[in-house]
């Protein structure tokens, strides 16, 4: 009795979630989703080892700024990387070495050598890993699952990242409260062993040995490809200047705690947590609604999220009350959610299997370079103006965005392009 009940609940969850008949994206979604809350963890606690070492808002927003510039340097060239190696093996090889980089600041800090530029060096060599490891892992989802399939398996890769937003800060505010900052790094060390035991139990059939072009040619043609084609050339900028505005306030998370909300690691992790259940929540509802007929068009969805993002911002800048600041963190969470998953879906839906690694590549150039760039501008800003006028700054440059994307909206270059490029590409996702 108690097997045929196992047997109709597994059979209910294929139905709502199809991604999950195949075998190797369920090793690769449990795998990844443990990873990933130890990254968010320790992205939450360097942060706060910076604050500890300098309390400098500034320094905030460096630190984070060299980890998302070091990502944009190299991306194209991770694109390249993963167009002509076995996915597989180049995430197992970049996990290994993000595991080792985790290791190494646990020590670093357990042993008292901490120093603000070995904390950078770190975030560099962390940001290098990461230019592969990022598009790796957003293009390696399409040979994990059928076409049939496929559209479910985007959307949970989607919603497995953001429900890691929001376990690891969340984790990470208690870990430092009862650890400190070596414990949150030493526990995302011991989580990379999940992925990396998924990645070596998949199966897949051989691989066919493929002559490719020189790199650099694979680079030019990539930047050809992604930039001659105006969708995914529309996607990646509004998706790069959307992240840049709208999601870069997060360095000023461990300021805020205590300055604003007179509170330590625990308020951190709440503020963290905040916008990551908002991210949970977008993401859940764009899976929901993946197999859906989308009646609100794509634009739309990127115009109405600007001014949502942009509303939630201003809220959370004025916010005194740790709860309010809470809401309002979970509806700009949402609302960037729904608009950078759409953006992302978009990209993937249109773009040519064959530069799938280089477009993804590009795409990680413009989105962690804007954003590397946003975080050393926002720290910058709070550190004479103070982290509420920044936020404010951010939040008006949203709504610009928002602005100019809804004046563009009839543009036939542009927008109404990329509703028929989807609909030529339904097939792929």
């Amino acid at each position: 009795m108690k097997g045929s009940h196992v047997s109709l609940l597994r059979s209910k969850l294929i139905g709502l979630l199809p991604a999950f008949e195949e075998r190797n994206f369920c090793l690769y979604f449990f795998g990844q989703v443990i990873s990933l809350a130890g990254t968010w963890m320790q992205n939450v606690a360097q942060g706060w080892l910076v604050k500890e070492l300098t309390n400098s808002k500034f320094w905030l927003g460096v630190n984070a700024g060299l980890y998302l510039g070091a990502t944009a340097l190299l991306a194209p060239f991770g694109g390249i990387i993963i167009d002509r190696f076995d996915k597989r093996k180049v995430l197992f090889v970049t996990n290994v070495l993000g595991m080792i980089q985790a290791f190494v600041l646990a020590g670093a800090v357990y042993t008292h050598h901490t120093t603000l530029l070995l904390v950078n060096i770190l975030a560099c060599l962390l940001g290098l890993i990461n230019a592969v490891d990022a598009p790796a892992r957003r293009t390696f989802v399409r040979e994990l699952a059928t076409d049939e399939n496929m559209n479910s398996a985007v959307a949970l890769n989607t919603t497995l990242v953001t429900v890691a937003l929001f376990v690891g800060p969340m984790a990470a505010g208690l870990c430092i409260a009862a650890f400190g900052t070596a414990g949150a790094f030493l526990i995302n060390g011991l989580t990379f062993p999940a992925l990396l035991t998924a990645l070596l139990l998949m199966n897949f059939k051989e691989r066919l040995i493929v002559v490719y072009p020189h790199p650099f040619r694979m680079l030019k043609e990539g930047f050809g490809y992604t930039f001659t084609n105006p969708t995914i050339c529309l996607l990646t900028f509004a998706g790069s200047l959307i992240l840049m505005c709208g999601f870069c306030y997060r360095s000023l998370f461990p300021a805020m705690a205590g300055e604003i909300f007179n509170g330590g690691p625990k308020t951190l992790g709440l503020l963290s947590s905040g916008l990551g259940l908002g991210a949970v929540a977008g993401a859940v509802f764009v899976s929901a609604t993946s197999k859906k007929e989308n009646k609100l068009h794509l634009r739309w969805i990127i115009i109405l999220g600007c001014f949502v993002i942009g509303f939630g911002l201003y809220a959370f800048a004025l916010s005194r009350n740790l709860i309010a600041a809470f809401v309002f963190l979970f509806i700009s969470g949402t609302a960037l959610t729904v608009s950078q998953t759409t953006n992302q879906a978009a990209i993937q839906k249109v773009s040519d299997k064959r530069f799938l690694g280089r477009v993804m590549g590009i795409n990680s150039l413009m989105f962690f370079g804007c954003m590397g760039l946003g975080n050393v501008v926002i720290g910058s800003l709070a550190q004479r103006f103070g982290s509420p006028i920044a936020i404010e700054v951010n939040a008006t440059a949203v709504m610009i965005i928002g602005f100019v994307m809804f004046l563009l909206r009839k543009n036939k270059a542009w927008f109404p392009r990329i509703h028929q490029d989807l609909k030529e590409k339904s097939s792929l996702v």
